[in-house]
């Protein structure tokens, strides 16, 4: 059992690697939102087969659950470097009020997901934790379909950009 939750999740140690080809290798002329929209899909697909149909093969699911991580490991990759660019924007408080609103979120989520993971294993066959983790894939999916090109653009700090008077500005003074 412990090799096969090392194969499912050996993704999430190679996230360097991830992010120096979305850095690198541009897919129509775009930095991110490709690569989201495409491991939500198979994210998506993955994780319904795996609800859908009765694999009873070892081999079989830990690929297909290795499939799955490698395509979330691949989008919080991107999901950071979106969040990093963002946070470049504000250079006074920026990455302070950012980070920290996102690490918020994030253990909330956390929470709230452990949360219901347990009401679901109570009541639920654990199959319909594939289809909700499938329906995750597709909510990044298409959220990546609004993605602006404004999160594509790289921020340098020689740039001079307007700072919205929603942002931080407002908390240093």
């Amino acid at each position: 059992m412990a090799v096969y939750n090392s194969i499912i999740n050996l993704p999430w140690s190679l996230k360097i690697f991830f992010g120096l080809v979305t850095d690198n290798i541009r897919i129509c002329g775009l930095k991110r939102k490709p690569y989201l929209i495409f491991f939500g899909l198979v994210q998506t697909v993955v994780m319904f087969v795996l609800f859908q149909c009765e694999i009873t093969s070892a081999l079989s699911v830990t690929m297909l659950l290795f499939t799955a991580s490698f395509s979330m490991a691949f989008s919080a990759v991107v999901i950071d470097a979106i969040l990093v660019v963002q946070a470049r924007r504000d250079p006074l408080l920026g990455s302070q009020d950012l980070f920290s609103v996102a690490f918020f979120f994030q253990g909330v989520a956390g929470v709230i997901g452990c949360i219901i993971a347990a009401f679901m294993m109570d009541q639920y066959h654990p199959k319909y934790a594939f289809l909700t983790y499938s329906i995750w894939g597709l909510v990044i999916t298409i959220c990546s379909f609004f993605l602006s090109r404004e999160a594509e653009k790289e921020f340098n700090p020689g740039e001079v950009e307007i700072i919205s008077h929603l942002s931080s500005e407002l908390l240093s003074q």
